[in-house]
């Protein structure tokens, strides 16, 4: 703790270049060099829309970066956690129980997402796929917003009918 407070003290321009980059890494694709997992690799790719972008040349100060983050990941993922954070917030479509559910999922979405950019440097983006699930989650909620109807709407008609 000391180092890092003597590094954010003495050298600021150094601190917020290596959380840049590590944010770039956070967003970026993760290297798997074993040839027998390179499917899974194109599997991502595909999922979540690859379209790299070269921001360690928008940036100069960052140096010369090797990570290219994918845009969709760039853009998606901060919209899925404010998605998810204001459904458990403001959405009136589901319970309180869910939407504690839902909010503790953008907690800790936000948390892994700001804990690894801090504190880690070099291999940010291997703590992001512990976090997919929720925002897979948050996507399929997206996705089916309109044309799933509502649990308490079904289950009032069924009793109506009865």
């Amino acid at each position: 703790m000391k180092d890092a407070l003597y590094v954010i003290r003495a050298r600021p321009k150094l601190f917020l270049c290596t959380t840049a980059w590590a944010g770039l890494t956070y967003f970026s694709p993760m290297p798997l060099t074993a040839p027998r997992l390179q499917w899974l690799v194109k599997a991502y790719d595909l999922l979540t829309l690859k379209i790299n972008v070269p921001v360690s040349r928008l940036i100069p100060q960052l140096g010369a970066s090797r990570h290219v983050p994918y845009l969709s990941l760039l853009i998606g993922m901060p919209l899925l956690m404010a998605y998810g954070g204001w459904l458990g917030l403001w959405s009136r479509r589901h319970t309180t129980a869910q939407r504690a559910a839902l909010l503790f999922m953008a907690f800790t979405v936000i948390y892994v997402t700001g804990l690894s950019i801090l504190v880690e440097l070099a291999e940010t983006n291997r703590y992001r796929f512990e976090i997919d699930p929720f925002l897979v989650a948050f996507l399929g909620l997206a996705l089916t917003r309109k044309r799933a109807p509502d649990a308490q709407t079904a289950s009032r008609s069924v009793q109506s009918r009865r």
